[in-house]
């Protein structure tokens, strides 16, 4: 049905309403034996707690052809916002 629909809209609005971040601690990280803290009172790690990130969407397949504009903000594969747009499996992607 939506495959026949228009949507003209921007980067981060796609990404804000149909995209979900989820984020998942890997490993909790260790302080240090007595706890040192940071100048500004934050805790010093000896290792820092690891997290690792990846988007999940509720429109995978929805839509058939991704015209994109201002290529740039969608080649960077390490930003949120070309993931967001990977996770939705356009069998298309024309960029301009």
């Amino acid at each position: 049905m939506a495959k026949s629909a228009l949507v003209i809209t921007s980067y981060e609005t796609h990404k804000a309403r149909t995209a979900e971040r989820l984020v998942e601690l890997e490993s909790p990280g260790e302080h240090y034996s007595p706890q040192r803290k940071k100048p500004k009172g934050k805790p010093d790690w000896l290792r820092k707690p690891r997290y690792s990130e990846r988007w999940k969407t509720r429109f995978d397949g929805v839509w058939g052809l991704l015209l994109a504009d201002e290529v740039q903000k969608i080649k960077n594969h390490r930003t949120g916002l070309s993931a967001a747009l990977r996770c939705q499996n356009m069998p298309k992607i024309v960029r301009r």
